[in-house]
């Protein structure tokens, strides 16, 4: 029987138009995750004021939300190899998304804290596999842009909340942003039920299921005659083969460990930005409105700036790239550092600026998804991409503990630890040994 290799019919031909909706799908299903993952930030200066309590008493809830995050992601990972993309993407789905609509009428403190920790499950799980299942419908040459593309969803996300916030929280309860936050992802999770496919870089593992390979294939205008055999390609391995050992082979070893640093620093510095901004912005005597617009427009120069370095990436490689990234972040966190020193800062200019360290920052972490799906191959990579990230969620629950302890400290303090922590991903990346290369 003749055969053809599953990476060679994929990366060669069009991208079609059902390939193409996979993607904009999982980048829907990222904005939600966008909105979930920042609503709390957003949040927390209204439920603290209605509530009566401190700032800084939420710092147990952020970061038992991001201990969710953390086991999330590694079981996202692991489901997403051996259980399929698809399902462990709609399992994650559903869960963020009903424990945030149910966070909208917690009664307590606990309540929400407990909530919170669950939706953390469900989004941790879901990137991952949103990132794989980008990655393996996507052609190789225009694979960086896709992920950049999905992933810069999550900025997306934070804007929208952020322009609904600095209305709603206005004239309305915060319970209407958990309201919006939760039945959206619900939503798209019957979509989601309806009409995404399973990877076919993982059912090509599975000769069982091959049948449902070839259905697949043909959804995506690739027929295959019954006559011609699909293998994996050398990367893909076989069945059951793999094993979190190995992404500490000796080949990769090398680059696990300094990608997993520079998670942990990046999303360390990120969720200082995301979960604390607001409350930072209100204790310099900002308004709930200019808080939430400061933590918008953050986020609205990261969806500008990951395009933008997402084609400088595709077309020239990661390297460069991403240390101007980390460089720019740096000396754009040391000038928001000395404005907020100063008295009567102008509102615009602080927007300006958050803006332009959105633009760097964010950059930074879209590139560290492509860069990290790029180190692994297909039969490790929800694995790899997913212990990358658990290990970077370490860096966001301290982020938790770090922003509450900064906040009673009215220093430019916060800002300088966002210079310092992008410097830090700087030297991750100079350590990395493998970059993605520039399109052919």
């Amino acid at each position: 029987m003749n055969t053809i290799e599953l990476g060679v019919l994929l990366d060669n031909g069009l991208w079609s138009y059902r390939q193409k909706m996979t993607v904009v799908l999982a980048a829907i299903a990222v904005i939600f995750e966008g909105v979930d993952i920042q609503v709390m930030g957003f949040a927390v200066p209204a439920i603290a004021k209605e509530w009566g309590v401190a700032h800084a008493a939420f710092a147990l809830a952020l970061a038992l939300g991001l201990v969710g995050f953390t086991l999330g992601s590694a079981l996202g990972g692991i489901l997403g190899d051996h259980l399929g993309r698809r399902d462990a993407l709609l399992g994650s789905v559903l869960l963020f998304g009903a424990a945030t609509l149910a966070m909208a009428f917690a009664p307590s403190m606990t309540v929400l804290v407990i909530l919170r920790f669950f939706a953390g499950l469900g989004i941790g799980g879901a990137l991952p596999n949103v990132t794989t299942l980008t990655a393996e419908y996507t052609p190789a040459n225009r694979r960086p842009a896709a992920i950049a593309s999905t992933i810069v969803c999550i900025p997306i996300g934070g804007v929208l909340t952020g322009l609904i916030a600095s209305h709603v929280l206005i004239s309305h309860s915060w319970r209407i942003l958990f309201v919006l936050g939760g039945a959206g992802p619900l939503l798209l999770f019957v979509v989601l039920w309806l009409w995404l496919l399973e990877s076919p870089r993982f059912l090509v593992k599975y000769p069982k299921r091959d049948t449902q390979l070839r259905h697949v294939l043909q959804q995506i205008g690739r027929d295959v005659p019954a006559d011609v055999a699909i293998v994996p390609s050398p990367d893909d391995g076989h069945i059951g083969d793999h094993n979190l050992h190995e992404i500490f082979a000796p080949a990769i070893r090398h680059d696990t460990l300094a990608l997993w640093a520079a998670f942990f620093l990046g999303l360390t510095t990120v969720y200082l930005g995301l979960n604390w901004l607001p409350s930072v912005l209100t204790n310099y005597g900002f308004s709930l409105r200019q808080a939430s617009l400061g933590l918008a427009f953050f986020n609205f120069g990261g969806i500008f700036g990951a395009l933008a370095f997402g084609i400088w990436i595709t077309l020239h490689g990661s390297r460069r790239p991403m240390l101007v990234a980390t460089v720019g972040a740096a000396i754009t966190a040391i000038v928001l550092a000395f404005l907020v020193s100063g008295a009567h800062l102008a509102p615009h200019l602080l927007f300006f600026a958050l803006a332009a360290n959105g633009v760097f920052v964010h950059s930074v972490m879209i590139s560290l998804y492509s860069l990290a799906a790029y180190v692994y191959t297909t039969r490790i990579r929800a694995t790899g991409v997913a212990a990358a990230l658990s290990i970077g969620r370490l860096g966001a629950i301290l982020s938790a503990f770090i922003g509450s302890f900064v906040l009673s400290l009215k220093t430019p303090v916060y800002f300088s630890l966002i210079a310092i922590g992008m410097a830090g991903v700087c030297l991750a990346l100079l350590c990395m040994r493998r970059h993605i290369t520039a399109a052919a």
